[in-house]
C-alpha cells in the first residue's frame, strides 16, 4: 500500500534510481502515478507491503519500503526493479544510470563513472565538491548522506593519487 513518503519511518529501506537525463514535470507526474499504482499492489510472499516513492533533483527516483510493517524479499525487490525497467522502456529513459552527480555553483552536473579519476586529476572534482551518494539505503540517510563531500565518497581514493 502506498503512503506519503513523509509518513514512512526513518528506518524505511530505500533504493535510489537515477535517470539518464532530467525528467520534465509531466514525466515526473507519470513516474509517480505509475509507482503509486505499483506500490499499492506491492507484496512479499503474498503479504502486502507499505511503501512510497519520490523524485529528487528532477532525476532520482527514491523508492521506499516500510520494513517495520513488512520486510521486502528478494522477489519483491526484483519486482520493483522490474517496474523501473518497464517504465524506462515505455518512456525511453534509463533509470539505472550510474553517472556521478556533483554540484558546481549549485547546479547538478554529471560525468561518467569511468571518468572519475580523470575528473579528479583535472581538478573538476575537489575534496570538498558535493557529490551524490547513490549508496544510501535507509530513509534517514537521505538528509545526512545523499549529498556528501567527494572526500567522503568512493572518489576519495583518487585524491591521494593526485597529491602524490
Amino acid at each position: 500500500m502506498f503512503i506519503e513518503f513523509k509518513d514512512l519511518p526513518e528506518s524505511a529501506r530505500i533504493w535510489v534510481y537515477q535517470a539518464d537525463r532530467n525528467l520534465s514535470e509531466t514525466e515526473e507526474a507519470r513516474v509517480l502515478d505509475f509507482l503509486k499504482t505499483a506500490v499499492d499492489a506491492w507484496v512479499t510472499h503474498g503479504m502486502p507491503m507499505r511503501g512510497s516513492a519520490k523524485i529528487l533533483f528532477n532525476r532520482m527516483i527514491v523508492l521506499a519500503a516500510d520494513t517495520a510493517f513488512q520486510a521486502p524479499s528478494g522477489c519483491s525487490i526484483d519486482s520493483s526493479t522490474g517496474w523501473l525497467h518497464e517504465l524506462g522502456r515505455d518512456m525511453n529513459i534509463n533509470f539505472f544510470d550510474r553517472s556521478i552527480g556533483y554540484f558546481e555553483d549549485e547546479v547538478l552536473k554529471f560525468f561518467s563513472v569511468f571518468d572519475a579519476k580523470k575528473q579528479v586529476s583535472a581538478g573538476v572534482i575537489q575534496p570538498d565538491t558535493r557529490v551524490i551518494n547513490l549508496q544510501v539505503n535507509v530513509k534517514h540517510e537521505l538528509d545526512s548522506s545523499l549529498v556528501v563531500p567527494a572526500s567522503e565518497s568512493f572518489l576519495s581514493r583518487y585524491f591521494s593519487k593526485v597529491e602524490s
